[in-house]
């Protein structure tokens, strides 16, 4: 399974009423979350940390001088005008850290992982559909994971 599948299961998983599930359902589903909570907590650990290194003093400084480019155009003043060549270089470093962003997310999301966890028969899961609203993206999601 990919990281990104077990990530998105936990998240709804952790959202979900369990209060028409039997005892014995509930206690798979827990088990199924421990077994779930580490890889989502690592994701997005690395997620961060990817998007901190990303996301330099550099990045703010552009995104300051971007502001303050828009600011000249809105207010019709030559302070804070970029020239072209100014312009293209911060539009390539934003269209770079935006490439380099989506391929850390690529590479995170697409991660296989192997994991085992107990799956919730066709009945029990339909309780825990009765227990919660849910929109149909995140009934299929949970299914692949957790459905047998």
């Amino acid at each position: 399974m990919k990281t990104i599948e077990a990530v998105r299961a936990y998240k709804i998983m952790k959202a979900s009423k369990l209060t028409k599930m039997d005892d014995a359902d509930k206690m798979k589903f827990i088990k199924a979350m421990r077994v779930l909570r580490p890889i989502a907590e690592e994701y997005d650990k690395d997620l961060e940390d990817g998007r901190n290194a990303l996301l330099d003093d550099k990045y703010e400084e552009a995104q300051q001088k971007g502001a303050k480019h828009n600011e000249a155009i809105a207010n019709k003043t030559q302070d804070g005008l970029l020239s072209f060549s100014e312009l293209k270089e911060l539009n390539d470093y934003f269209k770079q850290t935006d490439k380099d962003l989506n391929e850390l997310i690529k590479e995170l999301n697409e991660k296989e992982i192997t994991i085992t966890i107990g799956r919730l028969n066709e009945a029990a899961f339909e309780k825990l559909v009765a227990s919660n609203d849910m929109n149909g993206d995140d009934l299929v999601a949970l299914s692949d994971v957790i459905l047998e």
